[in-house]
């Protein structure tokens, strides 16, 4: 039984509950935590409001099994003075025992039509806000790319993404289709788990910064690569910024994170105008080439 408790959030601010998205909508604030009745369990969402512009939207990676509790929320330390709102979302998928979910919901919860609701609730809520981020790193990458992808203008924050759910570790996945999706087979599922069809044919306006470290073989191999031969990207503004993080899935520190978001916030929208190393050349071969070539470097 995954057990749930807002202690360690205890000086975060108030725990507003809910009984279901429509008595969300009708009595929410824009602040503080909200425990939204969602079938038989919850969607919990955080919110700061600062009176800022920029809203930056998180959505947590693969968690841990171990003396899991929910709800989850990460990325605050990210925020720590800088002048943004902030979304942070917790994944319902969590309460059956798992430690990734994509947010793509399951077969009583289809998050990926509910979710945009909320989102659009609390962003309506905070007055000062114009415009706005998503971020995500891994399983929260696929989540960026999805939701962003239903936000005109908005930015699409993803490191190390999965793009499609099936080529990511059966390990992973095979397990949320047991328990989210038990009647669905992997050639029907009934919620995009390829977020690249979002990017095609003129359907997605806004634009995506993609991180990707070139040490992640298997990322750079199974997600980025079919990624940019399918070429999804030439239908938005896309940036790509491969970096040396080390070997295996690993993601930048809050070193390098900390200041991207910085300049999200600073260029007020002006996505093209973001300060950050990015690809001029998106040839898929030249970029495994790339990656060869650093993984070779960290053997000597």
């Amino acid at each position: 039984m995954i057990k749930r408790s807002f202690e360690r959030y205890v000086n975060w601010g108030e725990v507003h509950e809910y009984r279901d998205f429509e008595h969300f909508e009708h009595r929410a604030s824009n602040r503080g935590f909200h425990m939204i009745g969602y079938g038989t369990g919850y969607l919990d969402v955080y919110v700061e409001d600062k009176g800022a512009e920029t809203t930056v939207v998180f959505f947590h990676a693969a968690m841990g099994l171990d003396d899991l509790t929910l709800p989850v929320f990460t990325g605050r330390n990210l925020m720590e003075g800088l002048e943004a709102n902030a979304i942070y979302i917790s994944d319902p998928s969590l309460e059956f025992g798992l430690g990734l979910g994509w947010y793509a919901g399951d077969s009583d919860r289809p998050m990926q039509q509910d979710l945009p609701r909320v989102l659009e609730s609390l962003i309506s809520r905070i007055r000062t806000h114009k415009y706005l981020v998503f971020f995500g790193a891994s399983g929260g990458g696929f989540a960026s790319l999805f939701y962003g992808s239903l936000f005109s203008k908005a930015l699409s924050v993803c490191v190390n993404p999965q793009v499609n759910i099936f080529r990511y570790l059966p390990g992973a996945f095979e397990p949320y289709l047991e328990a989210c999706w038990p009647q669905e087979g992997n050639t029907s599922v009934q919620f995009v788990s390829d977020v690249s069809v979002q990017y095609r044919g003129g359907r997605a306006e806004n634009t995506v910064l993609y991180l990707q470290n070139l040490g992640d073989a298997s990322h750079i191999r199974d997600q980025l690569l079919p990624w940019l031969e399918e070429g999804p990207q030439r239908e938005v503004e896309f940036f790509l910024h491969l970096g040396q993080w080390g070997k295996g899935h690993r993601a930048p520190s809050i070193a390098v994170l900390k200041p991207l978001l910085e300049t999200a916030i600073a260029v007020r929208g002006n996505w093209p105008r973001l300060d950050i190393d990015v690809e001029k050349c998106l040839d898929p071969e030249r970029i495994r080439k790339k990656s060869v070539s650093y993984l070779n470097s960290l053997k000597k």
